[in-house]
């Protein structure tokens, strides 16, 4: 830090360049400083004022300026430490997670835009190339990893999802929730099913919806393993559809409560005419007691058969009422007292047509089946 003032160094600067034989001795003894620190800051006053007086851009202004970018040299600073380097690596992870997800190749450029500006960001096509090379290599990893994993997956939920009316095969472990399957094919065909299928030898339970390509391909894989004297492929409808068409049976149930509701209205109208006729009415009556007694038996068989189904859905949910998860055990206790009622309440329920499952009547019907039937590793 300087402690000689600006005046001081100015009267030494006017010893040094204007005093007479002696004058620089003599100020350096007052200033009480040496000869050379005279010398020193005589060059450094002289360089000050032709500096001043040069033409250039006064003290002042520069300054201000460095003031200036001082303030912004900590802002940018205070930034860096919240900022994320975005080079062209990151950029390619980042299309090929965002294009996985399923944003399209559009939305993946615009979400770069944002982020880089509309110089920096890459092109579509750009962006397809790094897609494509990251699905390729990702395809090279999975082909390994499935040819480990095999012998791991035992249950599969399988379905199909459709890209431009183009299927792609999929099939779920559904305890781990690992996408196992995941295959483009031109047609939806049995055969199809059956190649993807054939592959992992080592499933021994299949849930699927009734979709006739998915059925007919694992019925060729069921077909297979007879031939070879392999483990068998056990098979059922998946919750949601077993539901769907519990919901259906149990709609057609009710459509026949309404039809007898109908007809005895018709018959109780004919007795009341007959009546106001003077007519016979004992036939119309006959007919009235008739359709009331239908009536009645119909309306208590379906809610019999709609609080046994009631009682059993809940052993298809992932919690149980109580809010814990549910298990096979408690899943199996609520479905057992069900199925008597099940199957002898509504023959709809075990011979509809969604409900392929069911081979002979007694058999259990499909809503209690798919507890009943799954292995115990599976859960419920």
């Amino acid at each position: 830090m300087c402690t000689i003032t600006c005046v001081r160094w100015i009267a030494n600067a006017a010893a040094r360049f204007n005093g007479t034989h002696g004058a620089v001795a003599s100020q350096a003894r007052r200033a009480d400083c040496s000869r050379q620190a005279i010398y020193d800051q005589a060059r450094k006053v002289q360089a000050a004022v032709a500096t001043e007086y040069s033409g250039g851009p006064p003290r002042e202004p520069l300054i201000r300026e460095v003031e200036d970018l001082r303030r912004e040299n900590t802002e940018l600073r205070n930034r860096l430490d919240r900022a994320v380097e975005f080079p062209q690596a990151k950029q390619l992870e980042f299309a090929a997670v965002a294009h996985a997800m399923g944003l399209s190749l559009h939305q993946v450029a615009a979400l770069l835009i944002v982020v880089l500006g509309e110089k920096a960001a890459p092109a579509r096509s750009t962006i397809g190339r790094w897609v494509q090379a990251a699905g390729e290599a990702a395809g090279r990893v999975l082909k390994r990893l499935d040819a480990q994993c095999k012998a791991l997956v035992l249950v599969a939920c399988l379905d199909e999802i459709f890209f431009h009316r183009r299927p792609v095969l999929v099939g779920v472990e559904p305890k781990s929730m690992v996408w196992f399957l995941g295959k483009k094919a031109n047609s939806l065909t049995g055969s199809a099913w059956a190649d993807c299928l054939q592959a992992w030898d080592a499933l021994q339970y299949v849930v699927a919806d009734a979709g006739r390509p998915l059925q007919a391909g694992i019925a060729r894989v069921q077909e297979q393993r007879r031939q070879d004297y392999q483990d068998p492929l056990a098979s059922s409808l998946d919750v949601f559809h077993t539901k769907h068409e519990a919901r259906k049976a149990l709609t057609i149930d009710w459509n026949q409560v309404e039809r007898d509701c109908e007809a005895f209205d018709q018959a109780e109208a004919r007795l009341r005419k007959d009546q106001r006729h003077g007519i016979n009415a004992l036939p119309a009556t006959m007919r009235a007691r008739g359709a009331w007694k239908k009536l009645v038996q119909s309306f208590h068989r379906y809610e019999a058969v709609e609080a046994a189904w009631k009682q059993a859905e809940v052993a298809l949910g992932v919690f149980r009422p109580d809010g814990r998860l549910n298990d096979r055990a408690w899943a199996q206790a609520q479905v057992a007292p069900a199925l008597p009622q099940l199957v002898a309440g509504s023959p709809r329920m075990i011979a509809h047509p969604g409900l392929p499952q069911i081979r002979a009547c007694g058999e259990l019907p499909h809503p209690a089946r798919h507890l009943m039937s799954l292995p115990a590793r599976s859960g419920a």
